[in-house]
């Protein structure tokens, strides 16, 4: 998690929130990793992944590294602002202003999460599951599984007293649906290198398929299923 410097001068918490702006900070996301980035990073990787999860019609692997580090900076900033004793009000009211903001963007990211868990929390687990088998990046974090599992437990329990006990006991089983995204389509913005081997629907042919190559800088409108796996590195924006 990232750690800030306690402020010793009046302008402490202007200097603090500067430096998740412009980066002028060091902070570690994750124990394994040993490179060290800035705050201001950190800021932008969340931003994408928000942005991303918002656009996308499925739940994405989680990113509650950098949550988690955004979270203890804005802490940090709070307690510096709130410590401030600098006669300029107009720059302090600007601070916290962009202080909400980035708050903003944490909690919606949270949210959203968890309103996708909701209506798909049993398949959401499942993929997860398989995910940690595969050594692939988890889809939940420790809490979001603790969230979905108890979700999932009390939809079960519910629909058991409301409906299924009335059935024979033969018919008492949770009806279990997937989300069907085959039909979505989202717009992507390449950010990275040109992404290649991209399969879409071939619209003259039902059955064929076409493998076209995305070009750096270009911007489509194209299946979601087409380009889920290559969210993960970094290469495509979700718009």
């Amino acid at each position: 998690r990232g750690v800030m410097a306690s402020a010793g001068t009046e302008d402490g918490a202007s200097l603090e929130l500067v430096n998740l702006a412009q980066g002028s900070s060091v902070v570690q996301i994750d124990e394994s990793d040993e490179e060290a980035v800035t705050p201001a990073e950190v800021l932008a990787k969340l931003t994408v992944a928000w942005q991303n999860e918002v656009c996308a019609p499925r739940l994405l692997p989680h990113r509650c590294d950098l949550l988690e580090c955004i979270i203890d900076q804005i802490e940090g900033m709070e307690e510096n602002i709130s410590r401030a004793r600098s006669k300029n009000q107009l720059k302090l009211s600007l601070h916290k202003m962009e202080l909400h903001r980035v708050g903003y963007i944490a909690s919606h990211y949270m949210r959203k999460r968890l309103q996708k868990i909701e209506i798909d929390a049993i398949n959401y687990l499942a993929e997860d599951n398989a995910r940690r088998r595969d050594g692939k990046r988890e889809l939940l974090s420790e809490q979001e599984r603790i969230f979905a599992e108890r979700y999932a437990r009390s939809q079960s329990t519910l629909q058991m007293k409301c409906a299924l006990s009335r059935l024979p006991p033969a018919l008492q089983r949770l009806p279990v649906t997937k989300l069907d995204v085959s039909r979505e389509r989202v717009f992507i913005d390449v950010v990275g290198d040109e992404v290649q081997d991209v399969s879409v629907p071939d619209m003259t042919d039902p059955l064929s398929e076409l493998i076209i190559q995305l070009d750096k800088g270009s911007t489509h409108l194209i299946p979601y299923q087409s380009i889920a796996e290559h969210l993960s590195n970094d290469k495509i924006r979700l718009l």
